[in-house]
Order: structure tokens, then sequence, then C-alpha cells
């Protein structure tokens, strides 16, 4: 019986599966990179974004957010987590063109009220809880 129910459970117990390889393949990206992107949020060596890198996560939560590289996006992005009494730890911003990529650190979880606010940002493409 499998120790996951999902492709992104297994990627957070560290199990690579038959199917994270296929996508490695499909991406062109190491196994590896592709389990810290998964795993962490970190982009490294990719083509379309741009390369992002915090390490493992030790705080409570990480949270992604893929954007456009406007003005305001981050205080958008900080004051919403604000507003919801959530504390980042860190954070790191880096842009490609006409798009950023913001992992933050967070002390506490967000819940999925706060997650929709921060998607609904106008700009905002993406957001993904990673841990």
């Amino acid at each position: 019986m499998r120790e996951y129910a999902t492709q992104m459970e297994a990627a957070r117990k560290g199990i690579v599966t038959e199917q994270i390889k296929k996508v490695a393949r499909k991406e062109r990206m190491a196994v590896e990179e592709l389990m810290d992107y998964l795993e962490n949020g970190n982009i490294r060596n990719s083509v379309n974004f741009p390369a992002c890198d915090m390490g493992v996560c030790r705080m409570a939560s990480r949270v992604a957010v893929f954007h456009k590289n406007i003005p305001n996006m981050i205080g958008q992005v900080t004051g919403t987590l604000a507003a919801a009494g959530v504390n980042i730890s860190d954070m790191t911003n880096k842009s490609k063109d006409k798009f950023a990529y913001t992992l933050l650190d967070l002390e506490n979880t967000v819940d999925d009220a706060v997650i929709e606010k921060l998607g609904s940002i106008d700009g905002v493409c993406r957001v993904r809880v990673v841990k």
C-alpha cells in the first residue's frame, strides 16, 4: 500500500514517484530540483522563472506567490498578510522580465481565506502554500 494519497504528499515525505520523475523529464529538470520546488518552493535553473532559493523552511508556513513584476505588488502581498495578523519572518522576491516570484516564511499558518485574498490581488497569477 502507498504511503501517500497525492503526488504533493509524496514529495513532502521525500518520496520520488514515477510521476515526479516523468514531470522532471518533461520539464527538463533534475529530479532533485523538482523535489526542492515541491518541498520548499525553491526555483533553480528555470528557463521561464527567476532563480529563487530560501533553503528549507523552518517556520510554521511558507507561501509562494507568482505575480506580475509591477509596482506595489510586494506592498499588497505583505499588507494582506499583516491585515490577517500574519507575521513574516523571512522573504525574498526575484523577478525575470514581466513576472516575479515571492517566497514568504511565516510565523503562523494562514487559512484559506487569506490565500484567496492573496490570489485576488490584481496582478497575482498563482499562490501556493508550500508548507
